[in-house]
């Protein structure tokens, strides 16, 4: 199934598609997963075939496929114990199962990978966001924090991403990793 798809300068498509679901045999990480987990980042011709696909099954939400055959994306990582128990706010006991592990929160990193799928830049939210400055809204579940809605590069050395469960928008320095701006 579909998730976001744009025309890109080059007359491609550049289709996001979800992994989660019965066909795929890709269980989601929590419920609410079923709704926003994605997973498949790919381009097409004008004819519809495959040109490339970069496949994460934790990606969810926003790809952004650039220019020169890169993409920019969200993606989750669980956090489990103290750094678990650390996320601040939301509406309690409303943590992911994580089985043997205990009660997982699945925190946010923002991925950017070249045209062939390998690691140019990433940035995790648990290194480099406060959870007492970005605490989850009350009546929002705990299962994951800070929930990127959206990504997108500002110039070469910029990302500004919107966080839905901590209603912010930051601008991320991508060198150091720092938050820059805030809103």
């Amino acid at each position: 199934p579909g998730r976001h798809a744009r025309l890109l300068d080059d007359g491609s498509l550049a289709y996001n598609g979800s992994l989660v679901g019965a066909e795929s045999g890709v269980e989601p990480l929590f419920d609410m997963w079923r709704k926003y987990g994605g997973g498949s980042m790919a381009r097409y011709d004008a004819s519809g075939n495959l040109l490339s696909e970069h496949v994460d099954a934790l990606q969810h939400h926003d790809a952004n496929h650039l220019d020169d055959g890169s993409i920019l994306y969200a993606s989750v990582e669980p956090l489990t114990g103290n750094r678990a128990r650390a996320v601040r706010g939301g509406f309690p006991g409303t943590e992911a199962l994580g089985g043997d592990k205990g009660d997982v929160v699945y925190a946010d990193v923002i991925n950017h990978v070249d045209a062939q799928g390998r690691p140019l830049w990433q940035w995790r939210a648990f290194e480099h966001l406060d959870v007492t400055t970005f605490p989850l809204q009350p009546h929002y579940w705990r299962e994951h924090w800070p929930l990127i809605n959206s990504v997108a590069p500002l110039g070469d050395d910029k990302v500004v991403a919107s966080l839905r469960s901590v209603s912010a928008v930051i601008v991320i320095d991508k060198p150091t990793g720092d938050v820059v701006w805030q809103l």
